[in-house]
């Protein structure tokens, strides 16, 4: 943190249409306040920006807050652009997590998981912190439903709908809404970031 703190910040005058403006300050032991502020960094355009919410998200993964918490946290994480917005947690059942929106940035990323799980184990398929997908990414779920046999999904209502739409059994979505929509997630730290299995 101490690193991004040295140089000055950019000046950051863009429009933003759908994205984040985040200001703040950090205070080190015998130093200064180091204010910043900066809308929907990115790793490529603005690296300084992108490194300061990416060492506060990295705090951030050593707790294990709330559910309402980590929901929020997640819907964040799509605007800092810190990858495809999916959580893969290894164990029985064998669990995906998938929150905010999927949009066409992510579209080999998700592509790679999908096409990496496991056909032998049951899957199970969270997205009750989804917000919503285009029906591009249709054929990528259709294709998964073919490939593994048993796949139990838990939506918000929104997502149920949509997964609905692209060919699963209605019956086997569960809906979970208000105190309910926790998910996969209750007693576990945050996470942002998976990796190919």
């Amino acid at each position: 943190m101490q690193n991004l703190m040295v140089a000055s910040q950019e000046k950051d005058d863009r429009r933003v249409w759908d994205g984040i403006s985040v200001s703040g300050n950090f205070r080190m032991p015998d130093s200064q306040p180091y204010n910043f502020s900066f809308r929907s960094p990115n790793k490529d355009d603005h690296p300084k920006d992108h490194g300061i919410a990416d060492a506060v998200f990295t705090l951030l993964e050593s707790t294990t807050p709330s559910c309402e918490l980590n929901n929020y946290l997640e819907q964040l994480t799509v605007y800092l652009q810190f990858g495809l917005p999916a959580r893969v947690m290894p164990g029985k059942p064998f669990t995906i997590r998938f929150y905010g929106a999927l949009s066409i940035n992510h579209w080999w990323e998700r592509e790679g998981l999908l096409t990496s799980l496991p056909t032998d184990q049951e899957l199970l398929i969270d997205m009750t912190n989804l917000s919503g997908m285009g029906t591009i990414f249709y054929p990528q779920f259709q294709a998964l439903l073919k490939r593994v046999p048993v796949i139990t999904w838990i939506a918000s209502a929104e997502a149920g709908k949509q997964l609905a739409a692209l060919g699963v059994n209605p019956e086997k979505i569960e809906i979970r809404q208000g105190a309910n929509s926790c998910g996969t997630l209750q007693g576990k730290r945050f996470a942002r970031r998976w990796t190919l299995l």
